[in-house]
């Protein structure tokens, strides 16, 4: 099984989550094995009183992120996996900013992917948000093929 690249999945998220302006609230930078880099690109929408991103634009970032993990690993077809639980810290105030959000896969299980995602603005090093994600792993209909979560090497 090939693993979808960075753009595919960039590509993917744009179909699913299209902005009425068509243009991507999403760009996958990076991803690997264990670990994906994600941004929010930010918007007026985005932004909260006081010229703040909302929390729920960092959760959905935080969210994204882990998912993109598992697309990466999985397959798109892994597309039906949902959050069964995300914990966020907010630990400061986000500048008014792209978000980047770096996810780091902790377990990949058969059922089950729990990721770390730390968030930053751009250009800033001070950690803005901190977020553990567990996804219960499920598959769109009609891929009745089990999915091996080992890597190719130790197959």
């Amino acid at each position: 099984m090939s693993k979808p690249s960075a753009q595919e999945i960039s590509d993917f998220l744009l179909a699913s989550f299209p902005t009425s302006d068509g243009s991507a609230m999403f760009a996958v930078e990076q991803v690997t094995d264990t670990t994906a880099r994600l941004r929010l690109i930010a918007t007026k929408q985005h932004l909260r009183p006081g010229a703040s991103l909302s929390g729920p634009a960092q959760m959905g970032l935080a969210d994204i992120a882990a998912w993109s993990c598992i697309l990466h690993n999985l397959g798109l077809s892994a597309a039906a996996s949902v959050t069964s639980n995300l914990n966020m810290s907010f630990l400061a105030k986000p500048a008014h900013a792209d978000l980047i959000g770096d996810a780091q896969v902790l377990r990949l299980g058969k059922r089950t992917c729990v990721c770390e995602v730390r968030l930053y603005s751009v250009g800033q090093t001070q950690l803005v948000a901190h977020a553990t994600i567990s996804y219960a792993i499920a598959y769109l209909p009609g891929d009745v093929t089990a999915k091996s979560t080992k890597p190719d090497s130790a197959r």
